[in-house]
């Protein structure tokens, strides 16, 4: 998860904008969530993961999006 952080972020010259992320794993199982902190720190739930089947383009879209929430400030 935080290697797919790691690359979006590079990929897209974010690294200025974001340059102390962390991820978080929450075991909320009940709960599908993600979001990031003002602090950088991405939270994701267990649900979130079981949803992506940890396949990697769809984490890599699951994490852009709450990475474009936190960026546009919203």
């Amino acid at each position: 998860m935080a290697q797919c952080l790691n690359r979006l972020v590079n990929k897209n010259f974010l690294a200025k904008m974001v340059p102390n992320s962390s991820v978080k794993v929450l075991h909320n199982e009940g709960t599908v969530g993600l979001f990031m902190n003002l602090d950088q720190t991405f939270y994701i739930t267990i649900a979130a993961l079981q949803i992506s089947e940890m396949d990697e383009a769809k984490l890599a879209l699951l994490v852009s999006h709450e990475l474009a929430h936190y960026l546009m400030d919203h």
